[in-house]
């Protein structure tokens, strides 16, 4: 069965600079950016463009048991936990013409990235 294919352009995650009790806030959000997570069926044809993200409290991207994966033209920085996180059964992920600043990329799928489509 054929799962919807699912798209997240120009996602935009930054600090806000909230003052709580007179002090700049450190992140922009308690949590991450998207998460996406095919739980036991699995998830695919998932693509993510422009994506921006500055200092979130969790993963910036994260991805569960997905296949055809695209990330492309992103830009993560300051990720309390990791920039892009590939956990579980993750096929076919492409990552393209990325930044990422002070946070990896973390793969404890069961199959590697393409290669030469490096962070």
């Amino acid at each position: 069965r054929e799962r919807e294919r699912e798209r997240i352009e120009q996602k935009l995650i930054c600090p806000q600079f909230s003052l709580v009790q007179g002090v700049a806030t450190a992140l922009s959000t308690y949590a991450g950016g998207p998460q996406i997570d095919g739980d036991t069926e699995g998830a695919e044809n998932i693509t993510v463009i422009n994506h921006r993200a500055v200092a979130t409290g969790d993963d910036s991207l994260a991805f569960f048991n997905v296949r055809n994966v695209l990330v492309q033209g992103a830009h993560i920085e300051d990720s309390f936990a990791r920039g892009i996180l590939l956990y579980r059964t993750v096929h076919n992920v492409t990552l393209k013409d990325n930044a990422l600043i002070r946070c990896p990329v973390f793969n404890n799928g069961k199959k590697k990235r393409k290669e030469g489509s490096g962070p």
